[in-house]
């Protein structure tokens, strides 16, 4: 059974009743094994969901370094198996590929 873990940093969930935070979704596909996807503020086990500050830059990554598990990110302008950086101004959905 896989655990999610989330270290949030601070962050509030809601800017207010008429701006929610956006939402950052990380979907795995495949079996991960002993790789974490990791967000600048949160650490993904398996799938996640966080809400954070529109305008966060956010980093995307993979550990250990070098997952040999790790195929790509696909959606949200991220691509390749390479760590992917962006700055999160509305909902979106990232897919973690594992082989």
């Amino acid at each position: 059974m896989w655990r999610l873990v989330f270290l949030l940093a601070g962050c509030a969930l809601d800017a207010g009743p008429n701006e929610p935070y956006p939402v950052l979704r990380i979907e795995t596909i495949g079996e991960p094994r002993d790789c974490f996807v990791t967000v600048n503020v949160a650490r993904c086990g398996v799938d996640c969901e966080v809400r954070l500050p529109p305008e966060t830059e956010v980093t995307l990554d993979v550990v250990p370094p070098g997952c040999p598990w790790f195929a790509g990110w696909d959606g949200g302008g991220c691509s390749g198996r390479f760590p992917c950086a962006f700055r999160l101004t509305e909902d979106v959905t990232i897919q973690a590929s594992f082989y």
